[in-house]
């Protein structure tokens, strides 16, 4: 985790900066899909800081400090802005520095900003024992978008399967144009009145930062639990994953609509399939969970005790487990001759809260 100020500091951001305009085959992709690139590269000759704290706490204090960088940057842009006014307001010809000035103090706290969620972000997936891939950083690119809403709910019958859709035909570069679009339009909206720009700048960053932060938290949190899942079941992943993604899809929505980590999480597993098999699964993201439960006696008997873990653990992730949550995963067990045993998901919840993954074994405790 990063707590010092590392980043922006001059050497990590020169090193970035530097890198942005030398990836190959980047000539034609926009400013942020180079910078993301970019710093994932320099992330990954970045040594890991050992840290005996629980995950939770650490990724608390890890959006805590990134909020505070993106508040001082902010507050530092809006100022910029607003001496550059003044300069404007006082000097004849002042403009000819103020406009300059102005545009330069956008742009940095701009990139200063891309590279603080970037840094908290890879911190976060490295507490989780995480890390992303340079060169196809897909979950990345569909976090950034929920998040910043350049793909967003378009109906209000829409529990997600049209949202999953839409994103997951989309191309990584895109989603980069999009987004680039999107920062740079928030950095200059925020600042475009003096003095008022101050405020309005730190607080804007302080709560986007906020709100990409505890988003990727929760999405870093629900992809080791369920990775971890998986992997004491590498049958299911081969034979039955189409099932178990149809079951975290039931789960998920079993709420109301997905936000934007359970999102995440799907499109990612989708990702695992084959073209076919991912078409055949989306089609069946559906409000009706009847024709999944019917499916389940296609388990085979080996795997079912994962198979039911892994519903678990994906319904105790998000530390509550509401009645219709409960209903499901009393139906599935009956269909795999299993019996739920609450007290098991409830330990799980508990050691999800204290801790932040499940650290034990198979009673309610998923290893490592």
């Amino acid at each position: 985790m990063t707590t010092e100020a590392e980043i922006p500091a001059l050497g990590g951001l020169r090193q970035v900066l530097e890198a942005v305009g030398r990836r190959e085959g980047q000539e034609r992709a926009g400013w942020f899909v180079r910078l993301v690139q970019a710093y994932l590269h320099y992330r990954k000759r970045r040594p890991a800081v050992a840290d005996a704290r629980p995950e939770t706490e650490r990724a608390k204090a890890c959006v805590r400090a990134a909020c505070v960088k993106s508040a001082v940057g902010g507050a530092a842009s809006g100022a910029v802005i607003t001496g550059a006014t003044v300069l404007t307001a006082e000097i004849p010809s002042g403009y000819l520095f103020a406009v300059p000035l102005a545009a330069a103090g956008v742009g940095i706290e701009m990139l200063a900003r891309a590279i603080i969620h970037l840094d908290m972000v890879c911190d976060l997936a490295a507490i989780f024992g995480q890390r992303f891939d340079p060169d196809e950083a897909t979950d990345l690119w569909h976090l950034y978008a929920l998040v910043f809403k350049t793909h967003k709910f378009e109906s209000d019958d829409d529990p997600g399967s049209d949202l999953i859709q839409r994103i997951g035909e989309t191309e990584a570069s895109e989603i980069g144009e999009s987004l680039g679009a999107r920062i740079l339009g928030e950095s200059v909206i925020k600042n475009i009145v003096p003095v008022v720009g101050i405020a309005a700048s730190s607080v804007t960053n302080y709560r986007r930062t906020r709100d990409l932060g505890d988003t990727a938290r929760r999405f870093f949190r629900y992809r080791r639990a369920i990775c971890d899942a998986l992997e004491r079941a590498r049958a299911l992943c081969e034979e039955q994953l189409d099932l178990l993604i149809e079951g975290l899809w039931f789960l998920f929505i079993a709420d109301g609509r997905l936000v934007p980590e359970e999102t995440t999480i799907l499109l990612g597993l989708l990702g695992k399939l084959d073209a076919e098999r991912r078409a055949a699964v989306k089609e069946r993201f559906v409000v009706d969970e009847n024709g999944w439960l019917e499916r389940l006696g296609a388990v085979p008997p080996d795997v079912r005790d994962p198979f039911m873990n892994a519903l678990e653990v994906a319904a105790a992730v998000d530390k509550a487990v509401s009645l219709p949550e409960q209903k499901i995963l009393s139906q599935a067990a009956r269909r795999l001759g299993r019996t739920l045993d609450m007290a098991r998901v409830e330990r799980m919840i508990k050691e999800f809260e204290d801790v932040g993954v499940l650290r034990g074994g198979r009673d309610g405790r998923a290893a490592r």
